[in-house]
């Protein structure tokens, strides 16, 4: 999940089964602490720790925005979205275009009711410019990011594993020096050496799915 805009805070989070990381790009005016000119905030949560908030992204969200600030955001209102991001350049461009057929329909239909409640369940805890006047993207199976108004499920099924690989490959693999690297989560291994390499057509829990996804066996 993404939201971004030019001078604004720069936001994005991954959602796990048990933690959920985000951090916060803040711009602040260049000096010896900040000589990039931004500030990162880093946040890290659980997931699911419903006597505390009801839900974890956006309260990632409310505490960058008060570390940032320097002001309190209160939990029990709807989280101001003013100063977050809604422009900016894409980390990875995923390949343009649908494949929806008939064998997405099972998946889609399953996923994408579940994906929407989660939606607007999160959208519901800001205030009106979140969906108006912010940039909320979400991950995709073939690495790229999606408006949040086009995210679907059989988009999501490997957004997980996807996700980790355009990170890796952002932070860690070298241009110059072009070493493959190895990734490691969770359950996902995985191996970048400059190219993300995608499908068209892939077999997941016994469902087939053709769409662009990275090629990624989980």
């Amino acid at each position: 999940m993404s939201t971004r805009q030019g001078p604004g805070i720069r936001i994005s989070i991954d959602r796990g089964g048990t933690f959920t990381d985000c951090i916060g790009i803040v711009p602040v005016p260049t000096s010896k602490e900040y000589p990039t000119g931004r500030r990162e905030i880093v946040i890290k949560l659980l997931s699911d720790d419903p006597q505390n908030y009801p839900d974890a992204p956006r309260e990632g969200i409310r505490r960058i925005l008060e570390i940032a600030t320097g002001k309190p955001h209160p939990r029990n209102k709807p989280v101001d979205t003013s100063l977050i991001a809604n422009d900016g350049a894409d980390i990875i461009k995923g390949i343009s275009g649908e494949y929806v057929k008939v064998l997405q329909k099972p998946a889609d239909a399953y996923l994408t009711p579940c994906i929407r409640k989660y939606i607007d369940g999160f959208v519901s805890g800001f205030d009106e410019n979140m969906e108006k006047n912010t940039r909320l993207e979400f991950m995709q199976s073939d690495g790229g990011l999606v408006p949040v108004n086009k995210f679907s499920g059989f988009k999501a099924i490997l957004s997980g594993p996807a996700g980790g690989v355009v990170g890796y490959a952002s932070t860690s693999f070298s241009e110059n020096e072009r070493d493959p690297v190895i990734g490691f989560d969770m359950g996902d291994v995985s191996r970048f050496d400059g190219l993300y390499e995608h499908v068209f057509e892939t077999t997941t829990a016994g469902i087939t799915i053709q769409a662009p996804q990275l090629d990624i066996n989980t």
